[in-house]
Order: C-alpha cells, then sequence, then structure tokens
C-alpha cells in the first residue's frame, strides 16, 4: 500500500498499521474498500515491538493460512491497482 501511494505522489505515513495506510489508499481509489475485512483480519497479528517476546503461541494452522491468503489478497489487489496507467 505504502507503493502505491508513492506512485500516486502520496507521501505515505512512516507506519505498518494497515489500517491507516488503507484509509489512506480509500481516499485515493475507493476500490481499496474491499481490502477492509482482509485488513481488519490482518491486524490483530501486527507485533508492535522491534524484538518481539510476546508473540502468540495460540495460533492455529488453519489460522495462519487464512491470514496468508488475505495477506495475499492483499497484495494482488495493490499489484494490480500500481500495474494501471
Amino acid at each position: 500500500m505504502k507503493g502505491y501511494l508513492l506512485l500516486r505522489r502520496q507521501p505515505p505515513k512512516r507506519i505498518h498499521h494497515l489500517d491507516l495506510l488503507l484509509e489512506d489508499c480509500i481516499t485515493l481509489d475507493g476500490s481499496f474498500q474491499r481490502l477492509v475485512d482482509d485488513v481488519v483480519f490482518l491486524k490483530r497479528y501486527y507485533v508492535a515491538s522491534r524484538y518481539p517476546d510476546d508473540l502468540p503461541d495460540d495460533v492455529r494452522s488453519e489460522e495462519a493460512a487464512a491470514a496468508i491468503t488475505a495477506a495475499s489478497r492483499l497484495r494482488d489487489f495493490v499489484l494490480a491497482r500500481v500495474k494501471m496507467p
């Protein structure tokens, strides 16, 4: 999403919060709205610490697979928007 913002001449915030970056993308292109559910889902896996020592140990393999799927959808959508003229 930061790459998309840069291509649209919008300096991205120096953050890693997907929901806030998504808001900026939605402002430029309303079609980013379809990513809200995936971003909300992925947000719970954000680790604020640079050296995390409190990683969740109760993540099930199904949850991890769903997170990978959500992240892939997000990546594919953004890449498609970046390739548009």
